[in-house]
């Protein structure tokens, strides 16, 4: 590199230092760190427009610095796609399986939540957004029989989990984004699946509820309590499923009940989806606010199965499996995002100059921009995940074709405030 480009280096290490800039700090989850750093340069250097064109549709890249449309997760976004959700029953039948190491499938409730961190871990580095697995209160459960566990040895595991979930393991000196679903009773199907010790079967998750019941007490208890300050966690992200099944009187939960309504008080603590008055058997949910309907995959081509080759038999189970209750941040085994491209509804707006036809025009090109991005990004992460940019993706996922492209839209009442030239709209 030239004395300019160690010029520019150096331009921008004092820029980070001094928190001049305000990408400094556009992760919330990031800290002060060489590893944030790196990840902060990496993002000067290669967030430019002769970089981006060489990966993205040029028109994209301009649409992009011009603000009419935001591509999400750049740069990591060039290579690798932005979140999943993985089945834990598939962990407890393979064991750990990474390129330098392998364990054998769990018989301990111990290394059963152990292999499941590191899978955590791992994962975090080939995906830029969320990680989620469901059901972990159930498919812990018969290790806690099996192993003849107290509630203080349940907690003390579950405790070790969202420690060691929140240590800043991540680039960028960030905690890997990861989601738990509490299920228990929610869906009825799902408790009569198999249940996995040592990776064999050993009966239906359904059979050791009084146990799944423990580890979700843990977890609200462990929610309740805090780090060793006392500040909430912040990871893993709880969902909690609210249906008609839910005991809301205690009378099959016993204390859980009270202690999951005090830790949403207190402290927040769930993302609470509402079965009553929504349809969640309908539902795909993603990270980042995201609710997609499954039954768009409903429609997948018998070609497009094909390719799934040795995948598509376990791509027809994750289907089955998505008719359960899901929430925003719970993605369903084996689907997620490839990645988000948003829309700047009020830029749009200003520009059409109150005329509807002109902004329609120019939403009706964006989004054809937007899709053009995503379908370039499915090119490239089917490539990354071929070529072993994304080992654990491989073994565990092996496809995408779960994975839905996604379009966001952002402000709305400043949209409508600009098409009807009235500002007063949104300051009132």
């Amino acid at each position: 590199m030239d004395a300019s480009g160690r010029k520019g280096i150096g331009s921008i290490e004092q820029s980070y230092l001094a928190k001049a800039d305000w990408e400094v700090h556009e992760n919330a989850n990031t800290m002060i760190s060489y590893s944030d750093f790196l990840g902060f340069l990496m993002g000067k250097l290669l967030k430019t427009p002769d970089v981006l064109k060489e990966y993205l549709p040029a028109k994209a890249v301009e649409l992009h610095l011009a603000r009419d449309i935001h591509i999400h997760k750049l740069p990591h976004s060039l290579w690798v796609p932005y979140c999943v959700g993985w089945s834990y029953a598939k962990i407890l039948r393979l064991g750990l399986i990474t390129p330098s190491i392998i364990s054998k499938p769990a018989r301990h409730l111990s290394t059963a939540i152990s292999h499941l961190i590191n899978f955590f871990h791992l994962t975090a580095q080939e995906w830029t957004g969320a990680q989620a697995a469901s059901a972990i209160d159930l498919y812990a459960a018969p290790f806690v029989r099996h192993d003849g566990l107290g509630y203080g040895a349940v907690k003390q595991e579950v405790q070790k989990m969202f420690f060691e979930l929140n240590y800043p393991t991540r680039l960028g000196y960030q905690s890997a984004f990861t989601n738990a679903t509490i299920m228990l009773e929610a869906d009825k199907e799902l408790l009569a699946s198999e249940a996995i010790v040592g990776g064999r079967e050993v009966g239906q998750l359904g059979d050791y509820l009084d146990e799944a019941i423990q580890v979700a007490r843990a977890f609200f208890d462990l929610s309740l309590e805090g780090d060793g300050r006392g500040q909430p966690f912040t990871f893993p992200i709880t969902t909690l499923m609210i249906t008609r099944d839910f005991d809301w009187t205690g009378r099959r939960w016993g204390e859980l009940t009270d202690l999951i309504f005090e830790a949403l008080a207190r402290r927040g603590t769930a993302y609470i989806l509402n079965g009553y008055s929504t349809d969640v058997s309908a539902l795909y949910a993603m990270c980042c606010r995201l609710t997609l309907d499954i039954s768009k995959l409903t429609k997948v081509t018998a070609e497009r199965e094909a390719e799934l080759k040795g995948a598509a038999e376990e791509f027809r189970e994750a289907l089955a499996r998505g008719r359960a209750p899901r929430g925003m941040w719970a993605m369903p085994d084996a689907t997620g995002s490839i990645g988000v491209v948003t829309i700047n509804l009020p830029r749009l707006a200003a520009l059409s100059k109150g005329e509807w036809g002109r902004f329609e025009e120019l939403l009706l090109d964006r989004l054809a921009v937007a899709r053009e991005v995503l379908r370039a990004w499915r090119d490239r992460y089917e490539r990354s995940l071929k070529q072993g940019l994304m080992p654990m993706t491989r073994i565990y996922l092996g496809h995408l074709a779960g994975h839905f492209s996604t379009l966001g839209l952002v402000g709305l009442p400043e949209m409508a405030a600009n098409l009807m030239r009235d500002p007063r709209l949104w300051l009132d």
